[in-house]
């Protein structure tokens, strides 16, 4: 399972600056920005601190729970890659973007492609999860970089996976 986090972004693309809890929302606003300024801290009041550091007194906060990671988190603890060992990779963006049941079959994808953002779940439906908020984010940070385009493929996004409940 993926080990939560606060991710503090003082400089990186609108709607920076922000507090994610999710590394998919915080990649894409961070990934490929000049000068980016962020950093993961364990809990908000380090990322909170760290704004502050930087002199950012207004800022996005943008926390996400996962009911389903906690639940099976406090289930077993000393598991890790669900039943059996098994991981799914998720590929965020770039030509094979996708949820994989094997590193083999997600490499591919990863290595030697600059800019790709990709992560490892415990679960399908984490893994599911973190890709639809990927795309929802990079979605809201296109439509902050050109409004006049609208938020249309964010629709899209929703057919391709399930909006997490």
């Amino acid at each position: 399972m993926a080990r939560r986090g606060y991710y503090a972004v003082v400089r990186g693309k609108p709607p920076a600056p922000a507090i994610y809890s999710s590394w998919a929302a915080a990649q894409v606003v961070t990934q490929m920005y000049p000068d980016v300024i962020f950093k993961k801290f364990s809990t908000f009041a380090e990322a909170q601190a760290f704004m502050a550091k930087h002199g950012v007194v207004r800022y996005r906060v943008e926390i996400t729970f996962d009911v389903t990671c906690i639940m099976e988190e406090s289930r077993s603890n000393t598991t890790r890659g669900g039943a059996g060992g098994k991981q799914f990779y998720v590929v965020a963006n770039g030509s094979g973007k996708g949820v994989y049941e094997s590193w083999k079959e997600a490499e591919v994808h990863i290595v030697g492609q600059p800019g790709i953002c990709h992560q490892a779940f415990c679960t399908r439906q984490e893994a599911d999860e973190w890709l639809w908020e990927y795309g929802r984010m990079r979605e809201e940070v296109e439509h902050r970089a050109n409004p006049k385009r609208g938020l249309e493929n964010l629709s899209d996004l929703g057919r391709e996976l399930p909006e997490p409940q």
